[in-house]
């Protein structure tokens, strides 16, 4: 299932990644793959003291479904982004027009993509 991995060097709350797997689930989800949103892995991790990284990023695992790929291309991902900046206890730190979503998407017969 999904997994949206958190990475942060500063404070969050807890209701961000309740907001967030509940926008994720409802926009992977197919009609023919529906995702509740229990299934959809929040996984804060604090970046360590000295690290070369941004204070907040997003990491979106996807397994399987091409159907989900084909959803999220370049707009879609866009979207999403979007849709998670408009969270009322999104950061307010963070730069919404700078990069802070990446997603992958991992296929159980073949490369990571």
């Amino acid at each position: 299932m999904p997994q949206v991995i958190c990475r942060h060097s500063i404070p969050l709350r807890d209701s961000l990644g309740i907001a967030v797997t509940m926008i994720v689930a409802d926009f992977v989800s197919t009609e023919k793959h529906p995702v509740p949103r229990e299934e959809v892995d929040w996984l804060p991790q604090s970046n360590e003291s000295g690290s070369i990284c941004p204070d907040f990023a997003l990491e979106l695992r996807l397994v399987g479904h091409s159907d989900r790929r084909m959803r999220l291309d370049h707009a879609g991902a866009l979207e999403l982004k979007r849709l998670i900046a408009g969270i009322p206890d999104f950061p307010s730190n963070v730069d919404k027009d700078k990069p802070f979503l990446w997603i992958q998407f991992i296929d159980p017969d073949g490369p990571y993509v």
